[in-house]
């Protein structure tokens, strides 16, 4: 995604709206990306191995309060 860095020396008010520009612009990416990912179909295999990793990443293997197909 990237980084704006605004040195506190010359044009400050400048660089800042420059790095607001650029940001919104990240944001649209990231629309775009959110729009083509939500178009995607997956088929049921995929769908569960989806399910298992994203519970994994957010629970580990230990406790998974919900299941795949619950998802």
């Amino acid at each position: 995604l990237g980084e704006v860095r605004v040195p506190h020396r010359g044009d400050v008010v400048e660089k800042v709206i420059e790095g607001a520009y650029e940001v919104v612009g990240v944001f649209d990416r990231i629309e775009e990306k959110r729009d083509a990912m939500q178009s995607l179909v997956l088929p049921p295999p995929a769908r569960q191995a989806l399910a298992q990793a994203a519970l994994t990443y957010r629970y580990g293997d230990e406790h998974q309060p919900v299941t795949t197909a619950d998802i």
